[in-house]
């Protein structure tokens, strides 16, 4: 046998001598090493299928060479399952991170970074047999990549993803940088996002009156087939058109709110908007934008003045009218108007609401 020719340079670096190509260097024990393709967490297409709800198990391998490692399974047919990243310090205790692949097909690739010793993986299929399944691991030393996805498809849970978090900071009275929280209703964007909001509808009504008192359901909080909205907690006005005619004797008021401790007696309203029509004889036209915010028709964020206990109001009983000649019993939440006036004096009303609902 040949004695071994070694050297050490001026840096510690050990060579040696090898006759078929030279001097070269040793690498020592645990130094980076050319990417593997591992030969224990591997399953070739001799194996075929993979049952339902089987478990393909790797035996773990002596990673310490290596910095990252790359999984990918595939098969002919669409399946699902689940891809332990298991790794050990010791080669006997097991554990790790799991990932759920919804579509074989397309092997996408599990990139993770391992710092432990040993390193195997454990597929379990899901409900439907894996047609000539393969899976393939590869070790290496390459650096951390990003998984780009085409735009143009839908994001699914597999799919690798960096996530960002932008961040507002400003400086306040004191002098200290703070992060700028989110302003709850500052725009329809922010409403949808933050609250929860149903998209905005609209509703017109006319009436013609000459009752003493009388009310009329704008929005019935609880009907969301006559007034479509999807949330029920209250309602946010976006806008109003009005348009009110009286006679000239008319010497009344019209009144829009909404409705509180509505029993099978009575209710209370709470005036939003209250026109004395005393010093509006001839036609009045208003038109009224909320703006981005919002009017929110609740407790919660408006203070009015409240007509109390009003017989007008009940959850039995004295139905109101609505839209399209319907009846609706009163409850919390909705939106009335109210037309008081003497009984031979006649104000035709035209309104339309545009509106929200919130959860």
């Amino acid at each position: 046998m040949a004695e071994k020719v070694v050297f050490l340079d001026e840096n510690d670096v050990e060579w040696q001598w090898r006759h078929e190509s030279g001097w070269g260097k040793v690498m020592p024990q645990g130094a980076s090493k050319a990417n593997k393709i591992s030969t224990t967490s591997f399953n070739s297409r001799d194996a075929d299928t993979l049952a339902a709800a089987a478990t393909f198990q790797g035996v773990g391998e002596d990673v310490s060479g290596y910095g990252r490692v790359g999984v990918a399974i595939r098969s002919d047919n669409a399946t699902d399952g689940t891809l332990t990243i298991e790794v050990s310090h010791d080669n006997v205790i097991w554990s790790g991170p799991t990932r759920a692949l919804a579509d074989t097909r397309f092997s996408q690739p599990v990139m993770w970074n391992i710092v432990e010793k040993y390193f195997r993986i454990k597929y379990v299929n899901g409900s439907t047999e894996a047609a000539n399944l393969s899976i393939q691991v590869q070790y290496s030393n390459n650096a951390d990549i990003v998984l780009a996805h085409p735009l143009t498809e839908t994001l699914i849970g597999e799919l690798g993803a960096v996530l960002t978090r932008a961040v507002l900071a400003g400086q306040d009275v004191a002098g200290v940088y703070r992060n700028v929280q989110t302003i709850q209703h500052e725009g329809k964007t922010s409403l949808y996002t933050v609250s929860g909001f149903s998209d905005t509808e609209s509703v017109h009504f006319d009436v013609q009156s000459d009752s003493a008192s009388i009310a009329y359901m704008l929005i019935d909080l609880s009907d969301t087939t006559t007034w479509p909205h999807s949330n029920t907690n209250h309602v946010v006005i976006e806008y109003i058109v009005l348009q009110v005619d009286p006679d000239t004797n008319f010497l009344g008021s019209v009144a829009i709110g909404y409705l509180k401790n509505v029993g099978a007696d009575n209710g209370d309203l709470v005036k939003v908007i209250d026109i004395d029509m005393r010093r509006k004889s001839d036609l009045l036209v208003e038109t009224i934008d909320f703006g981005s915010h919002g009017l929110h028709m609740d407790d919660a964020h408006h203070f009015g003045p409240i007509n109390a206990n009003s017989t007008l109001f009940q959850t039995t009983g004295a139905n109101l009218g609505g839209p399209a000649g319907g009846t609706h019993p009163s409850g919390d939440g909705d939106i009335v108007l109210v037309v008081t006036g003497a009984d031979s004096d006649t104000v035709n009303i035209s309104i339309t609401i545009g509106y929200e609902s919130v959860e």
